[in-house]
């Protein structure tokens, strides 16, 4: 009986790790992705994903047009199927008022950026490798992926691995060309659903899309036109982006329609043209917004130093993050709950 239970043990033991040199075979990227994992600063941590985590074959399978849709295919993905992914439900909207401008510095272009948000959460901030496109920086927020505000990383990497998704919820970025993108709630406009029979993809995905694949403006708003825009949390979105090249634009849909607008600076209302008013209750939220513009625009004009700018439109227990993105030196200048005292800095 002690041999066989011997026998047993010996055969068990050489099982458990056949499947845990399968696993880390299988799971490299994920598993070296998570054990990068690191606080930069409270409730602020940083991963580096290096290979690919499958996003051309995301897109190659028709896309999705909602975060969930999106997790079903992140879990497959990702996990291989084996470890289930957190639910993933569009967050609430809440309050918020973003803010970014473009300036020309002696370094170059760089743009700055305010993350304004009501809800806390966790943030992850990413620089991903992939195989088939651009190295990036981006901004993640983990209450976008369903964890809720309370998350933390585990201790064990199983429980670690459903933090990888946050590659695909991006809120704003820069890639090793110079592009730089923010995402930001636009007040007066109206969630987009297109429905032309391309590759579908929601607001966060887009931002992916055009960090992995496009070198400048010009390539970033061809990759949008070649998909159906997916409003996150089925509210309106405005991107802001420029390159080093000096274009600065912002992106909006009307009308289901993407419309380009050259600009410096954006905030949170309409910047093609003036919309109609549906609710009047969003009135002072417009006004604040268009004060906030003619603020970074005055600034610009005045030549005073970015980070200032992006100070000056922080609103102290709103702003979750101020980012300055200097592509000449490939590196992002982080700031948090508007305590611009002290910065913490990611090269890509």
């Amino acid at each position: 009986m002690k041999q066989i239970v011997r026998i047993f043990f010996i055969i068990l033991s050489v099982g458990a790790a056949m499947f845990g040199t399968y696993f880390m075979y299988v799971f490299a990227p994920q598993v070296n992705a998570v054990k990068s994992i690191a606080q930069l600063a409270p409730d602020v941590y940083t991963m580096t994903y290096r290979g690919d985590y499958g996003f051309a074959d995301f897109l190659s399978s028709g896309g999705a047009s909602t975060v969930s849709a999106m997790a079903v295919y992140i879990g497959k993905f990702l996990t291989h199927g084996i470890i289930p992914m957190a639910p993933a439900e569009e967050p609430e909207q809440e309050p918020f008022g973003c803010s970014s401008l473009v300036q020309r510095t002696e370094s170059g272009i760089c743009m700055g950026r305010n993350f304004d948000y009501e809800h806390h959460g966790q943030t992850m901030i990413t620089r991903t490798y992939p195989k088939d496109g651009y190295a990036s920086i981006a901004t993640n927020s983990i209450l976008f992926l369903g964890y809720g505000d309370k998350w933390q990383p585990a201790d064990n990497i199983v429980m670690r691995m459903p933090a990888v998704a946050a590659i695909y919820v991006p809120l704003d970025g820069m890639n090793e060309c110079g592009l730089c993108i923010a995402d930001l709630i636009e007040i007066d406009g109206e969630a987009v659903h297109q429905s032309t029979g391309k590759t579908l993809i929601t607001t966060v995905a887009a931002i992916r899309l055009m960090l992995d694949y496009a070198a400048n403006v010009e390539e970033a708003i061809a990759l949008l036109q070649q998909h159906d825009m997916h409003s996150s949390m089925n509210v309106a979105h405005h991107f802001a982006l420029c390159d080093t090249t000096g274009r600065n634009v912002v992106i909006e849909y009307i009308d289901n329609q993407m419309v380009v607008t050259e600009s410096m600076a954006c905030t949170n209302h309409r910047m093609a043209c003036t919309s109609v008013l549906q609710d009047s209750t969003l009135q002072p939220a417009i006004t604040n917004s268009n004060q906030r513009l003619k603020q970074l625009l005055a600034i610009q004009e005045s030549h005073k130093p970015l980070l200032n700018s992006m100070q000056d439109v922080a609103f102290e227990g709103w702003t979750r993050w101020s980012i300055v993105f200097n592509p000449s030196q490939k590196q992002a200048t982080y700031y948090f709950n508007a305590d611009f005292s002290t910065p913490y800095s990611i090269q890509l």
